[in-house]
This record gives C-alpha cells, structure tokens and sequence, in this order.
C-alpha cells in the first residue's frame, strides 16, 4: 500500500564555484566559504523533517565543467543522503551537454536526474511520479513540454521539475508560461532559476521556487531558505482501466490533494540594502545615527557577515561628507557600499533678485538679448564663488568637529568605564 502523504526538501540555483568580481576580495572569499554551509543545512533540513525526496531545480553548479572541488563537495554531500531519493533538473548554468558531469559521472543510485532520455521517475513505493526538463544547453529559447504518463497501479502523486523562469515569457532561459505549468498536470511544479522566493498555491497547478541560498549582488536581498512540502490526498482506488475512463483533468480533482509548504530558514550572510532619504541639512553624524538605528533594527536575525549597501537619496547637503560615512561604517562591518543618489538643491534666490555687498545676483532665466547687454557677469560669478567658498570651509569645520565626538564617544565612555572600576 503506498503513501497518502509525502514531504520534501526544495532547493537550487546554489552555483556552486561563482565568484563575486564586484565585492573585495575577502567578502568573495567569504562567500565562497559559506557555501560549505548549505550542505550541512541541507542534510539537518532533510533530518529534521523526515522527507521522502530531495528536489534540486537546477544551477547547483555556476559553470558546465565545475572545479573539482566543487564537484568533490557535491559528491559527498549526496552519499551522505544516500537513503533518500534526489531528482535533479539540470539548470542553464549546468546544463548537460557530452562530456558534462551530470553524464560522465558515476551517480549513487538514489541520484535522479532528468535529460532527453529520462523525463519520468516512478517510485511506486511512495505513490509518487516525477516528471522534468533539463537544459541540454546554456540557452533553451522554447518552453518545451511535459510527457504523459500512465501510472500501472491506479493513481499516484504527480510533481514536475522544471529550471525555467517564472516571471519573463521571453525569457532565453525556459519561460514557464502560466499555460505550460497547467499542461505538466502535476499537483505540484517544481521550478528553479529566479533567486527569489516564489509560491503560488492558489494556481490549477500550484508552484513555487525556493530561490537562492546565497544572492550574487544586492539585486538579491534578503534572507534565504529551503522549501519545504507536503503534498497528501485521497487517491484515486482502482486498476488502470478505471483511469481510461476519465481525463486527465477528472482525475486531477477525484484525487483531492492538498499541498503545504513552508520556509525553512538558513542562517548565511545576504545582501541587505537600506535606503535614507535626505533632507539637506544634516550632518555626516545625522546620517550616521540614522543609519545605525535602521541598521541595528535590521540585524536582530541577519547573519554577522552580511552586506551591506546604503542608498542615500533626496537633497545633497554640504554638512555630509561620504568618506567619513564609508569610514566609520567599514570599522564595524564585514563590507559596506554606499551609493549617492542625492541631488543639489534649487538655488535659493530662484525668480527674485539677492543682494551681496556690493554685488547684484539672479537666479531668473534671462533672454539670448538680455544676457548680451548683461555681459559684465565676472561680479556676479565672483560673489557666488566667494559664498560657495566661505560655506565650504565653515562646513568642513563643523564636518570634523561633529564626526571626531562621534568616532571617539565609545572610546571617551569606555575610558571613563575603566576608571571608574578601578
């Protein structure tokens, strides 16, 4: 008698071996060195919630022919898992063309893996059916299309794999149309590709990616996750005659299945962005302290080396100056970007006329006939570089001031701690 409810363990798009050609050295380094870690969350998740199957949906591999090493990792980690069944759906980064490890490799037993030649999986121990696509290549421009089958022994449950994207029907990478994952006939579609978490259990035929464990740039923020299935029913009872008597889509509904699924959390650094919308007139301290409250209020859960990229928008102010701000966040985080999306200020005497000793100056647009008969305009740049200047050096002294009690407040109030216990 086979199973009336079976749990799995979703992942992909690890890449295993990428780089970070955008980050310093030591925080691609880092990177690269907590990948490590998604195999012994991997194997606690498939412990701790006792499935019948791992799902991999692709790019486990960031490359065709993997480094050694990587392949070496990947190899361990599935002979650790040797008593569980692993369909593997080969993605556009590891995709299987002659000579691709997915081929040249000897795989355990329990290592399923789609290709041209096998696109079905039965284990009518579980009353499970699995059905895919695997990339044969780097691109696959067209859809492509799920087989029939016909189960032997009455019905079972259907799940189709699938690395193809999700969100653009002109997508080179596989689109997964809305038509295509209702033509699997699955009761669930597994999909790989998008590094963002996506579930729809509302669909005819509910999906959902897991994303990736670890993102590749701060396009790819947020906290990560497995995903984690149940999917249980009444199936249908009977012989395979019974089935010739209805459709496919009948037999969709007489079999009742309900699906479940949930995150589970991994605990690996994330890109974290924050953005600041300046208003003109703070200081470089201003914005510190701002920035150390969003920060302090969005780490509670984030792994110690994540990254991080604060976005300041709004209005430039001359009290600001970025380089203390990059330097006083660099001594306590792993990495830091900052990007300076400000914009200068109108000019303040915009439509009316100001006065400086001596000087007369406008902001007013004048006509092509009018800025001749005014040509005499060296006063009037030599007034406004003379403010320019004398606000730039007052700036820079209240700047140092300012940002020297902030960088030695902690260091002021631990001599001061030490005093006092002596």
């Amino acid at each position: 008698m086979g199973k009336s409810k079976i749990r799995f363990i979703q992942t992909g798009d690890w890449h295993l071996g990428q780089t970070w050609p955008s980050l310093s050295s030591d925080a691609s380094k880092l990177l690269k060195a907590k990948q490590n870690e998604i195999g012994k969350a991997l194997t606690e998740a498939c412990r701790d919630h006792q499935v019948d199957f791992l799902i991999l949906t692709g790019d486990i591999f960031d490359r065709v022919r993997p480094e050694g090493q990587c392949l070496t990792f990947f190899v361990r980690l599935i002979t650790e898992l040797a008593d569980l069944p692993i369909i593997i759906a080969p993605g556009n980064h590891d995709p299987m063309p002659p000579g691709a490890p997915w081929l040249g490799e000897k795989w355990p037993a329990n290592v399923h893996i789609f290709s041209r030649e096998n696109s079905i999986f039965e284990f009518p121990d579980l009353n499970t059916v699995f059905t895919g696509l695997a990339f044969e290549h780097q691109t696959a421009a067209r859809p492509g299309y799920f087989p029939d089958f016909n189960v032997s022994d009455g019905s079972a449950f259907q799940i189709a794999v699938a690395h193809g994207d999700l969100l653009d029907r002109n997508s080179p990478f596989r689109p997964l149309s809305p038509e295509l994952i209702r033509s699997s006939n699955a009761d669930y579609f597994a999909a790989g590709h998008n590094h963002q978490l996506i579930i729809d259990e509302q669909s005819e035929v509910p999906y959902a990616s897991a994303g990736a464990p670890i993102g590749r740039s701060f396009r790819e923020p947020g906290s990560k996750s497995f995903l984690y299935g149940e999917l249980s029913g009444d199936l249908i009872k009977g012989g395979r005659a019974n089935l010739d008597l209805v459709t496919r889509k009948q037999m969709q509904k007489l079999k009742n299945t309900q699906l479940k699924l949930q995150e589970y959390p991994l605990f690996l650094p994330t890109f974290e962005r924050i953005e600041y919308q300046c208003l003109g007139n703070e200081s470089t301290a201003d914005i510190i302290r701002h920035l150390q409250q969003q920060i302090r209020t969005n780490r509670v859960n984030i792994h110690p080396d994540s990254l991080w990229q604060l976005v300041l928008r709004g209005k430039k102010s001359r009290l600001a100056d970025i380089g203390q701000l990059r330097q006083y966040f660099q001594r306590n985080l792993l990495y830091i970007e900052i990007l300076d999306e400000r914009t200068l200020p109108s000019f303040p005497g915009q439509e009316r006329r100001l006065l400086f000793p001596g000087f007369a100056l406008t902001a007013e647009r004048q006509s092509a006939d009018h800025q001749q008969q005014d040509d005499e305009s060296g006063p009037k740049h030599l007034a406004i570089t003379y403010l320019a200047s004398a606000t730039e050096n007052a700036s820079a002294i209240v700047r140092q001031q300012e940002f020297a009690q902030l960088s030695t407040a902690p260091e002021s109030q631990s001599r001061r701690s030490r005093d006092a216990g002596q």
